[in-house]
Order: structure tokens, then C-alpha cells, then sequence
């Protein structure tokens, strides 16, 4: 369980970080 929500933030700090560079491109 506590992997888990360990792979779980990594995931979501991932497509925060992926989301914030496609902002710089458009940009």
C-alpha cells in the first residue's frame, strides 16, 4: 500500500512538472 501511494506521487509530481513545461513552450 505505502509503494503504492509512493509511485502514485512520483506519477502525479511527473504530470505537474509535464504540465508546467508545456506551459513554458506555449508560452
Amino acid at each position: 500500500m505505502r509503494g503504492m501511494d509512493k509511485i502514485d506521487a512520483f506519477h502525479y509530481l511527473k504530470v505537474l512538472i509535464d504540465s508546467v513545461f508545456a506551459g513554458l513552450c506555449s508560452i
